[in-house]
């Protein structure tokens, strides 16, 4: 019985393991959006919420458009991959 209790805790922890870890995927933004950003239906609304919600490895994709941006973002290549980096405070 010990065994037994000591597998289901051991799967218990791994699959809470798993599907609490941030994973990288894909942002959507498109100007006058009011979404989570999780595809061109819900898009974010600007490019600062993205680098806001923005997670190491995420993609970031915009639509065509005007944004207005409050703060200065520099987007750069660092080892062959672009980077956004936010200027702001």
């Amino acid at each position: 019985m010990n065994i037994f209790r000591f597998k289901s805790v051991a799967i218990l922890l791994m699959t809470i393991a798993v599907f609490t870890t941030a994973k990288a995927g894909t942002l959507y933004v498109a100007s006058g959006g009011a979404g989570t950003g999780t595809s061109w239906s819900d898009p974010l609304g600007d490019i600062q919420s993205a680098v806001d919600t923005a997670v190491t490895d995420d993609t970031t994709l915009l639509a065509g458009g005007t944004y207005a941006v409050s703060n200065p973002i520099t987007i750069g290549k660092t080892d062959g991959r672009a980077v956004v980096t936010d200027n702001g405070d």
